[in-house]
């Protein structure tokens, strides 16, 4: 069983992969730490405490963690999330608590404890890099991160035209520089591939999903972000990486090299990316099986 901690910003994007974590006996979720992104830091924590509850995965603790990006001003606003960052699903105020230890000490903790700690990373990486900085003793190398984060370009086996950031980038660009340089084993789907999902799949998941009060929150929470004008796919694809995580034959990857210029304005010339370079420092995924996808979230989430 793999031994996983979710970094996140609960929204109700985030809310899909939690979800498919509760409900998978192939990982372990040790903890779940949030950051401010979708919404303000404390929304975000007690969001997914609700998420939990709704659940019944009290078990799963939350961390708390940071305020604000490491050198910019959250920039966010309340028109697609709602006010509550799941449109404005009116979920009851959680039971439980958030823990007392932050959340950059916990990741510390568990990275020192555990020889293959996995990752998934679903939000701004402030979290991360700020545990990075604080810890430089640590061997970050032993730690697998995998992240829904970047636009590349990639298609198949070619590299079409140019790369640029997207919304966990854009948030704190320089921490997903300090990561992406820590040593780290980094896989990142991007937006280019996982955008790749068809409206129509989605459609008929909602459609076809059961009636309990969790889904119905979900369906709520989606039909709330689609009609604030989101695309279909923006709303699964966070839970992307959690299924990998699940079933690592649902994705392909090809080593590459990235270069971020936080100097710059943000926009297609802050990444640089290279396929197959001499010195990779991450694995970027080249295709992602949308019908095993869609096939595991009927079976853990939406018809459960």
């Amino acid at each position: 069983m793999k031994k996983i901690l979710i970094d996140c910003d609960p929204g109700t994007d985030d809310a899909l992969a939690i979800m498919l974590a509760a409900y998978s006996e192939e990982i372990e979720v040790l903890g779940i730490t949030t950051v401010a992104g979708n919404a303000r830091h404390t929304v975000c924590a007690q969001n997914a405490l609700r998420i939990l509850e709704l659940c019944h995965k009290t078990h799963i603790p939350v961390y708390e963690g940071a305020h604000a990006p490491l050198k910019r001003t959250l920039n966010f606003s309340d028109t697609y999330c709602g006010v509550d960052g799941l449109g404005e699903s009116k979920l009851p105020k959680p039971i439980t608590k958030v823990q007392d230890q932050n959340a950059i000490d916990f990741i510390i903790e568990v990275v020192s404890k555990y020889k293959n700690l996995q990752i998934v990373s679903i939000a701004p990486m402030t979290n991360l890099a700020q545990a990075i900085q604080k810890a430089p003793h640590v061997d970050w190398s032993k730690v697998s991160i995998v992240t829904m984060a970047g636009y590349y370009k990639i298609l198949g086996d070619k590299f079409v035209g140019r790369p640029r950031c997207e919304w966990n980038v854009l948030v704190d660009p320089e921490a997903f520089e300090i990561v992406i340089q820590s040593g780290v084993q980094f896989k990142a789907l991007g937006l280019d591939v996982t955008a790749q999902l068809q409206n129509e799949m989605i459609e008929e998941i909602l459609k076809e999903a059961s009636h309990s009060s969790r889904l119905q929150f979900l369906k709520d929470a989606i039909d709330f972000n689609l009609r604030k004008g989101l695309k279909p796919y923006s709303l699964l694809v966070d839970a992307m990486p959690m299924a990998y995580m699940i079933d690592e034959t649902i994705a392909e990857f090809e080593s590459g090299r990235i270069e971020i210029d936080c100097e710059s304005p943000l926009g297609e010339d802050t990444i640089t990316f290279e396929l197959h370079p001499d010195h990779a420092n991450l694995q970027i995924a080249k295709s992602f099986n949308f019908k095993k996808y869609i096939q595991l979230l009927r079976e853990r989430v939406f018809f459960a």
